[in-house]
């Protein structure tokens, strides 16, 4: 996560380099920025869960590396009510853990997981 221009934004790294001006010197970013979706979701969700579209080489940006703020993990998103993953929606994850992207991405195969290790 990232703050350009007073706003968040979340964007995936792709690498860093050292840029040279005069006796300063830069360290900055190549990312692939994601764009705020759903707005209905963050708000029925009580501003807890925020859906982006990822925007792919369209919007490549160079980024200082100083704007960023945090590392989050980028989780694909499924609709409710839809058959399959669209590709390019994801949910923002900001506290990374294996446990809670168990709990949140498999929830159905932990409690199926939990059921078998009960009946050993």
């Amino acid at each position: 996560m990232s703050d350009l221009k007073g706003q968040r934004h979340f964007a995936e790294i792709l690498y860093f380099f050292l840029v040279d001006k005069g006796n300063l010197r830069y360290t900055c970013t190549v990312t692939r920025m994601y764009l705020l979706l759903d707005n209905d979701i963050l708000e029925k969700s009580y501003n807890t869960l925020e859906v982006c579209s990822f925007l792919g080489d369209e919007e490549t940006r160079i980024v200082d590396a100083k704007s960023i703020e945090s590392v989050v993990g980028m989780i694909p998103f499924r609709q409710q009510g839809a058959t399959e993953w669209n590709g390019t929606s994801y949910f923002v994850l900001e506290k990374l853990s294996s446990a809670e992207l168990s709990v949140v991405v498999n929830g159905e195969e932990l409690d199926e997981l939990a059921k078998n290790e009960n009946e050993n």
